[in-house]
């Protein structure tokens, strides 16, 4: 009994300890970017063995009064475009809450790693 106790605490400790989190890039064009960000337009890339255009979909259905969201396949990543309706801090705030039901840790910007929080306080 002792020993099949040690095997499942060893499973689960290695299964938790080498868990990838779900990261999203951010577009690394900074020309594109700039006239973006005045648009209010965002695009994040997301790994499509973990997403899927449908499940974001879902999510971004229920942020519908504060921006728009375009998906589309491109090799083995999905482009996640969100559009702002209306440039306003209320609309910008609400993207952390698309990444927080797709259950997105860190983005990656420009060879940096960020929290998403601190990501889209900075860039948004």
């Amino acid at each position: 009994m002792k020993n099949i106790i040690i095997v499942l605490l060893s499973v689960f400790t290695f299964t938790f300890s080498f868990a990838q989190e779900k990261v999203a890039n951010f577009g690394e064009n900074s020309e594109t970017y700039a006239t973006n960000r005045s648009n209010g337009v965002y695009v994040f890339h997301l790994n499509s063995s973990e997403y899927t255009e449908k499940f974001i979909a879902e999510k971004a259905n229920y942020y519908t009064n504060h921006f728009n969201v375009t998906t589309s396949v491109e090799g083995d990543l999905i482009k996640v475009q969100v559009t702002l309706k209306g440039i306003s801090q209320e609309n910008k705030n609400i993207v952390t809450r698309l990444f927080v039901s797709l259950d997105v840790k860190e983005i990656k910007y420009k060879g940096e790693s960020f929290e998403t929080r601190e990501f889209l306080s900075k860039y948004i």
